[in-house]
């Protein structure tokens, strides 16, 4: 049974202002012990909950407020002289909610392993570490995680081929990028807190189902937080993916994985959020917006899938290519059970990518060369640690990219037919319609139930054309001068660089 403490502070709660009694509240909360007992989460008040052997962030209710009040305080009111016991007030509760003081510690995420801090320090010991605002929940084994401050190259070469030799031999990766691209995914939650900005999906992508990516994502997990991760889809409607996303992240979730995803990939608010740096939205069940650092591993698995250039240029690809008709049929794994083998074996796993890191660091932390729109803190951390194993292929997919978005491909190939066609002469809408369906083009462009829904369809194709630029041509819109009717015409498209040595001639 809890036991009550005795030096609790009093806090008077008749015949004073409210904010007084709020700040008499927060004293006595914030000076409970040595160990923090309420953080700050994503805007919102948040405690440590300890459910079936694992500490969890759970975001705190009034009811759960008010009964740290009770227990943080002798509540007392003073009548004629005479001091009685009394209740915190609710009102005093909502308020600590609505306005988080600012001396709550911020609290982020739990990690499971050791990793590395913002100054690339190993923090290993459990419990709170304010300076990352994490939670490190470690078993008494990890003190056998012993890693040097100074690799040898032994040291490192041991420890790739612990991940290389044992936990990926027996992955058909297609090429040497893809089996870089998998240890990235590996190395990501340890040192993400070393770099600031977005990170892009990773994509382990087969031809068939069964050729192993939910396994490889297994591991991937294995390795970086202890076990499988619950899977989520990726949902049609997208405001139902918004909330999705939302709530994983206000959870501090270190890894989301969206599982096979059928067809295509063209979800605009999976493209917003793996380039925000922090996702703003409110939260279910609680009414109050939450701010949510993107710090996620983020994979998704599918087989040949399609995508958006959108969703493509944020991807880095991890394919499996079987040689078997049916892979799932394959035997003769170096070890049969490779996510018990994994399990069993996750401390050494940990300590052979901990050691990469630290040998990476301990040579000057090298930069990537490789670039990655919009993922460039990535590419240059991730890279280095990559180019410092000595391992090939690293963001060197270029036919991935190439692949994706087959409709542009198809755009290039009309605007080509459309300049051999008219030149530069302003046309209607209806003859590009015509010289598409002679030429058998675009169309994906110009469906729909009725003529006037393939005409409705067909002139907000040609206005996402707006700016691009395709095959050395870009598309330009005008009015006619008699009709006002939109006209369009292409022409070879200059670059940035040309329009400005023009003006500076």
């Amino acid at each position: 049974m809890e036991s009550r403490r005795t030096d609790l502070p009093t806090i008077q709660v008749g015949g004073r202002q409210q904010i007084e009694i709020v700040e008499d509240a927060w004293d006595a909360l914030l000076s409970q012990g040595d160990h923090p007992v309420l953080f700050v989460t994503q805007g919102l008040l948040s405690q440590m909950s300890h459910v079936e052997h694992r500490w969890a962030i759970n975001f705190v209710g009034e009811a759960s407020v008010n009964g740290l009040l009770m227990r943080a305080a002798r509540w007392v009111q003073t009548r004629s002289g005479i001091e009685t016991a009394a209740k915190p007030p609710r009102e005093i509760a909502k308020d600590l909610l609505a306005y988080p003081n600012e001396r709550l510690p911020e609290l982020t995420t739990i990690a499971t392993t050791p990793v590395f801090d913002a100054k690339g320090q190993l923090l290993s010991r459990p419990g709170y570490h304010a300076d990352a605002a994490l939670w490190m929940d470690l078993h008494e084994g990890w003190a056998a995680c012993k890693v040097p401050e100074h690799p040898t190259q032994a040291d490192l070469e041991d420890a790739l081929a612990l991940l290389l030799d044992d936990l990926l031999v027996d992955f058909p990766f297609r090429a040497d990028s893809d089996r870089a691209h998998a240890v990235a995914a590996m190395l990501l939650p340890f040192v993400r807190r070393m770099f600031w900005g977005q990170t892009p999906i990773h994509l382990l992508e087969a031809p068939t189902p069964g050729s192993g990516k939910t396994r490889l994502a297994d591991l991937i997990c294995i390795v970086t937080v202890g076990d499988r991760v619950g899977t989520t889809t990726l949902a049609y409607d997208e405001s139902e993916a918004r909330k999705k996303f939302t709530t994983l992240l206000s959870a501090g979730a270190q890894v989301i994985f969206i599982d096979n995803v059928r067809g295509g990939i063209r979800s605009a608010e999976l493209a917003a959020i793996i380039t925000a740096d922090t996702w703003t939205d409110r939260l279910l069940g609680v009414n109050k917006m939450v701010q949510c650092h993107n710090r996620a591993l983020w994979l998704l698995s599918a087989n040949n899938p399609r995508l958006s250039m959108e969703i493509a240029r944020r991807c880095v690809r991890i394919r499996i290519v079987p040689s078997e008709e049916m892979p799932w049929k394959r035997t003769g794994f170096k070890h049969a059970d490779i996510v018990g083998w994994a399990r069993e074996n996750r401390i050494q796993l940990v300590r052979a990518v901990l050691t990469i890191i630290q040998s990476w660091i301990a040579a000057g932390r090298p930069q990537g060369t490789e670039v990655l729109g919009s993922f460039e803190a990535w590419a240059r951390t991730i890279g280095g640690i990559i180019n410092h194993c000595g391992l090939p292929g690293f963001l060197g997919d270029a036919e991935f990219y190439a692949n994706a978005d087959p409709e542009s491909h198809e755009w290039a190939a009309f605007l080509t037919v459309w300049w051999e066609k008219h030149r530069d002469v302003p046309v209607s809408a209806r003859t590009l319609m015509q010289l598409a369906e002679e030429r058998n083009l675009i169309a994906f462009a110009r469906t729909g139930d009725s003529s006037w829904a393939c005409d409705s369809k067909f002139g907000k194709s040609l206005s996402s054309l707006r700016d691009r630029k395709l095959s050395g041509l870009e598309v330009v819109f005008s009015k006619d001068s008699h009709d006002g009717a939109r006209r369009y015409c292409v022409r070879p498209a200059v670059s940035q660089s040309a329009l400005e040595a023009k003006g500076s001639a």
